[in-house]
């Protein structure tokens, strides 16, 4: 089992929790960086002959005021809350899809449906990833289980 956290602390400790009989490997990376998730992705690639399942659990809260929030605010809630969900995904398909096995588990929220007032753009990421988990699911769903369109 792998996790891939920017927490370097959070990360070992979780790994350490785990301990030996269910050992963790901890990989440091940033998922909002497409190059740090290709590289991350490379040594459970190499090592594994088969992604049985990939559990989506990047994002962070975040309140703000739409007309005051900044773009760079804007991009580093959605790069972390949707996008990191996306190039995880991208990085372990093709082995599920050639495979015809495995699941990807992408963790939204009550806010995708059903947000409250402050949570912009909490709830509009992770509608996106709702709309995201549906969209991955009805394109590569065929093709995972070896129905090729």
């Amino acid at each position: 089992m792998w996790a891939i956290d920017i927490d370097a602390f959070g990360g070992q400790r979780l790994a350490a929790e785990f301990g030996p009989s269910s050992p963790v490997t901890f990989l440091q990376a940033d998922l909002r960086d497409e190059s740090a998730v290709v590289t991350a992705f490379e040594p459970i690639l190499a090592g594994t002959p088969q992604i049985d399942i990939l559990v989506n659990n990047a994002g962070k809260d975040a309140n703000a005021d739409a007309t005051t929030m900044t773009s760079a605010e804007w991009d580093d809630v959605m790069n972390l809350d949707l996008r990191a969900a996306w190039l995880t995904a991208r990085a372990v398909l093709p082995t599920m899809i050639d495979m015809a096995l495995g699941s990807i588990v992408n963790m939204a929220s009550l806010h995708a449906t059903l947000t409250v007032e402050g949570s912009f753009p909490y709830g509009a990421a992770k509608a996106g990833l709702a709309g995201l988990t549906r969209s991955l699911a009805l394109d590569m769903g065929k093709r995972h289980s070896g129905q090729h369109p």
